[in-house]
């Protein structure tokens, strides 16, 4: 259905499913509320549950791109998305010795990183393996159709450095917290302290990788 039916219909149908998810799913309303108030502070929580519930909606229309990312799809969508910053990506490229792009969980950055493959840039992305298997199928499938070159986290670090010394690009998101003692390195994130993984700065000061930063921005739909 998400990727026959038109995509305004479509975003407005997986809007109201992930509003419907909001009210349905407590324990996940509850994380959510908690984390936009730790992020908006004391003077702006009462704005917390509205935008939670927003951030559901939003998930669902990330969902619909998702589930209708595919060759085609990707070809057409310049009408629908800004690019900022490309002079930044030639520039790393000419230096020659490839480049690390990361990313957060900011967005669909899958399309993100469909956008460069498409313009014929050699990308490659770290995945996870996700479950179930069908879905882990489906979605890799998807990646490998829009032109990215999938490398899952287990792989070996030699596959990661061929990567770099073919001038290539390297996608990976580097938000997941880290909850090992002594693993990644220790931050502070809107005022409350995690860890967060050093991988990606690691390989850029031993590699000489160029390291970009980039993110996905919905505005609207």
């Amino acid at each position: 259905l998400a990727s026959t039916l038109p995509l305004r219909l479509s975003y407005a149908l997986a809007a109201r499913g992930g509003t419907l998810v909001y009210y349905l799913w407590a324990s996940k309303r509850r994380h959510a509320v908690a984390n936009f108030r730790q992020i908006l502070g004391p003077a702006s929580a009462h704005l917390a549950p509205r935008l939670a519930r927003a951030s559901f909606a939003n998930y669902g229309r990330y969902l619909v791109d998702m589930l209708r990312l595919s060759g085609r799809e990707c070809r057409a969508l310049d009408g629908r998305l800004v690019v900022d910053g490309l002079e930044h990506i030639a520039a790393a490229f000419a230096r020659g010795r490839g480049l690390i792009m990361v990313g957060a969980h900011l967005g669909n950055s899958d399309l993100g990183g469909a956008i460069f493959a498409t313009r014929g840039y050699p990308v490659h992305v770290i995945a996870e393996r996700l479950h179930p298997p069908r879905w882990n199928a489906l979605v890799q499938a998807t990646r490998r159709d829009c032109g990215l070159r999938v490398i899952e986290t287990t792989a070996h670090p030699r596959e990661i450095l061929r990567v770099l010394r073919r001038n290539e690009a390297l996608c990976l998101l580097v938000d997941r917290p880290l909850h090992q003692d002594g693993a990644g390195v220790p931050v502070r994130f809107f005022g409350a302290p995690t860890r967060v993984p050093a991988g990606a700065a690691t390989l850029a000061l031993r590699t000489g990788a160029a390291l970009l930063a980039a993110c996905m921005v919905r505005v609207g739909d």
